[in-house]
């Protein structure tokens, strides 16, 4: 072998270790990203679930009391009516009229009307932060060991209430839930997989667009679609696309990591996660889940 040629051979290989190395300490950055990442996800977690938890009480109390007060200001509003109509037969009309001046200068009528709904929206407001809590407790659970019988359209209810608190004003989001039996799953885990393919859901869609959740039982497994009107992808990005570090976002916007951690979490339960999707078309996730958990 002529020496020039072995030393091309030599000059070769060192470039692909060279390459392999940078590959290498590439993938090791994000690793050390996505530990440290993770530490601080499970930190806050555990942070979010102590909060949710000492929140939970004073919401409910809220909104108990708030309920309360809206009975009570109807029967005294009852009351004063009753005492109008009786005042009316009764005094002059020099009484009358003061006790007209005194609930124009109160604008009683307009209370009359407006009190029972500020209640009324107050008790929406309470009941919309008792559904979050519950949803955001629903998803502290991610890290639970204990696999048991889960609401599958309700977790999927909980996903959608909470991503839609960020993409409400450009993203509407239908649910068409069919009637499911309870499926043995982590239902923390199940659930941030659906925040997973929601979240990618919405950031696919430019401008405004929809997404369709569909869930459906048959032969012993429940199928959840996840249906969007975003861009799509080429048949490459689909391929890869639960592959770790797999990633069309741009540096420091994603791991790469979401979708394929969501694959394995599928997986672990026994069912399987598919795509189908087109360049401009959107795109469709299928999720099966056999409703028994195989230990």
């Amino acid at each position: 072998m002529r020496e020039d040629s072995v030393i091309e051979n030599g000059q070769g290989r060192a470039a692909d270790l060279a390459n392999s190395n940078s590959d290498c300490e590439k993938r090791l950055e994000a690793l050390e990203s996505t530990y440290d990442h993770n530490g601080r996800v499970v930190t806050l977690g555990l942070l979010i679930a102590s909060v949710v938890h000492e929140l939970n009480t004073p919401i409910s109390f809220i909104s108990s009391n708030l309920t309360n007060l809206g009975t009570f200001i109807d029967k005294i509003f009852q009351l004063l009516q009753m005492f109008e109509h009786y005042a009316s037969l009764n005094n002059s009309e020099k009484e009358n009229a003061e006790i007209d001046k005194i609930k124009e200068d109160i604008n009683y009528d307009y209370l009359k009307t407006r009190i029972p709904s500020m209640i009324e929206r107050s008790i929406k407001g309470a009941d919309s932060l008792k559904t979050l809590i519950r949803d955001v407790k629903l998803f502290s659970r991610a890290d639970a060991s204990t696999v048991e019988p889960s609401d599958i359209n309700g977790a999927l209810d909980s996903a959608v209430h909470i991503i839609m608190t960020e993409y409400k004003n450009r993203v509407i989001i239908n649910c068409d839930y069919g009637k499911l039996p309870m499926v043995e799953c982590y239902i923390g885990k199940i659930s941030q997989v659906f925040m997973n393919i929601l979240s990618n859901a919405c950031q696919a869609i430019e401008g405004s667009g929809e997404i369709t959740v569909r869930t459906r039982y048959t032969n012993e497994a429940v199928t959840i679609e996840i249906v969007d009107t975003g861009s799509g992808m080429t048949e490459e990005v689909r391929k890869n696309l639960f592959a770790p570090f797999f990633t069309t976002k741009a540096v420091g916007h994603g791991t790469g990591l979401g979708l394929s951690i969501s694959h394995k979490i599928i997986e672990q339960h026994g069912g399987t996660i598919s795509v189908d999707s087109k360049l401009g078309q959107g795109t469709k996730f299928t999720i099966k889940l056999p409703i028994r958990y195989e230990r």
